[in-house]
C-alpha cells in the first residue's frame, strides 16, 4: 500500500475581505502518495492558489484539517509564480536563502546551494544577479531554492506561466528529470492541461468557487515520458477529457460522468 504524505479532510477556507465573506474552497478531501506527482487544475478562482497556501501554512483552513505525512525532511518547498527570487541577491545568495534563515553554516549553506545549482543545471552562474537570466533560468533558481533544505513536499504555483510555449516545454522536461531524481511529493498548480498531463501521476480538477475536488484522473503513462508524447492520441485524449471536467459550465449530470472518465483512466 501507498503511504500518503498528504492529508487533505474537508478543507473549507473563507475569505472575510469585508462585509460579504467569500467562501474559496469548500470540503476539499484530498490523499496524495509520497512520492507522488499531483496536478490542480480548473477554471480562474476555483481556490487552486489558496489551497497551495494553505498547505504551506500561509493561511489556516476556516474549517477541516491538514496534514502533513511525508517523512524525511518533513517541511514544505514553495516555488511561486514569477521566482519572487531577491534581485539584490545572487544566484548563489538565492539559493542559500532558507537555509541561512535556518542557521545552517555558511560552508555548508554554500556547498549545498553548489549541489542544487548542479542539479537544475546551473553550474556557472553562481555570481549572477536575477536580472542577467532568462525566465528559464530564474525559476531554476526558484527551484532549487525550495529544494535546498530538503522538503518533503514540494508546492508549485504555475511556475512556467510566464514562459513562452518552446521554454515552457523545454523547462516541464527539466522538472520531471529533477522530480525523478529526487523522489519529491510534488503538488503543482496549472491551467495548461498538457504540461498537467505530461508532468503528473494524478489530474485533480476542481470545480468553480467556491473550490471542491471535482474529478481525479490517473495519468497511465510511465515516467521518464519523452517529449514527443504529447502527440500520442492517447495523451491527446486524456486531455480532452480534463478540460472537459474542468469546464466550469459544466452540469451535474456531466459531472457524473467526469467521475466514469476519471475511473477509466
Amino acid at each position: 500500500m501507498r503511504s500518503p504524505a498528504l492529508r487533505l479532510s474537508e478543507v473549507t477556507y473563507t475569505y472575510s475581505p469585508g462585509l460579504r465573506p467569500l467562501e474559496a474552497l469548500s470540503r476539499v478531501d484530498l490523499e496524495v502518495y509520497r512520492g507522488e506527482f499531483v496536478t490542480l487544475v480548473g477554471p480562474s478562482g476555483c481556490g487552486k492558489t489558496t489551497l497551495l497556501r494553505l498547505v504551506a501554512g500561509l493561511a489556516h483552513p476556516t474549517a477541516g484539517e491538514i496534514e502533513i505525512l511525508a517523512g524525511d525532511g518533513g517541511g514544505v518547498g514553495f516555488v511561486f509564480q514569477g521566482g519572487a527570487l531577491m534581485p539584490w541577491r545572487t544566484v548563489c545568495a538565492n539559493i542559500e536563502l532558507p537555509l541561512e534563515l535556518a542557521g545552517v553554516a555558511s560552508q555548508r549553506r554554500r556547498a549545498r546551494a553548489r549541489e542544487m545549482m548542479e542539479l537544475v543545471g546551473l553550474a556557472g552562474f553562481e555570481d549572477s544577479y536575477p536580472r542577467q537570466l532568462s525566465g528559464g533560468m530564474r525559476q531554476r533558481v526558484a527551484l532549487a531554492r525550495a529544494l535546498a533544505d530538503d522538503p518533503a513536499l514540494l508546492l508549485l504555483d504555475e511556475p512556467f506561466a510566464s514562459l513562452d510555449a518552446f521554454s515552457r516545454e523545454r523547462m516541464n522536461e527539466e522538472l520531471q528529470r529533477i522530480w525523478l531524481a529526487n523522489s519529491k511529493t510534488v503538488v503543482m498548480v496549472t491551467h495548461d492541461i498538457q504540461e498537467a498531463v505530461y508532468l503528473s501521476d494524478r489530474v485533480v480538477v476542481m470545480s468553480q468557487r467556491p473550490g471542491r475536488v471535482k474529478g481525479v484522473f490517473t495519468v497511465p503513462f510511465e515516467h521518464p515520458r519523452p517529449a514527443d508524447i504529447r502527440y500520442d492520441r492517447e495523451f491527446a485524449a486524456l486531455a480532452q477529457h480534463i478540460r472537459q471536467a474542468a469546464d466550469s459550465h459544466s452540469s451535474e449530470e456531466e459531472q457524473e460522468s467526469i467521475s466514469v472518465v476519471a475511473e477509466f483512466f
